[in-house]
């Protein structure tokens, strides 16, 4: 099961699935999950690690110019995105279309802008 929400009757649903593909005929008889990490895991830590670092520092200074915020995922934080991923658009609001797109984030961020303009009104 790799999509959200995880809701029970994802989790049912997961669970039947795998007993069909399995011999088992028990769900308790299911192996338990495991999680493996591959070769990028470390990569990652440090990433993230410098990621936090630079963000404290930030947020220790007056500097409000924009920054790149994807130092977990390879980018120089000082070359705007849309010069270093070709078809990058910066945007601070989803289109519509966009959020037709995003799936569960697209609709968690709707409902949030709906919640705060229904407190406006």
């Amino acid at each position: 099961m790799r999509s959200l929400p995880l809701t029970p009757d994802v989790v049912f649903k997961g669970i039947e699935k795998a007993l069909k593909a399995s011999e088992f005929d028990d769900p308790t008889d299911l192996p338990s999950p495991t999680l493996s990490f591959s070769s990028m895991q470390p990569k990652l830590v440090a990433r993230a690690q410098e990621h936090k670092i630079r963000d404290k520092a930030r947020q220790r200074t007056e500097d409000t110019s924009p920054y790149v915020n994807g130092v977990l995922f390879g980018f120089d934080p000082t070359i705007p995105l849309e010069d270093q991923v070709e078809g990058w658009r910066t945007a601070t609001e989803p289109d519509p279309e966009q959020l037709a797109e995003l799936g569960l984030a697209g609709r968690a961020w709707l409902k949030k802008e709906q919640r705060q303009m229904d407190g406006e009104n």
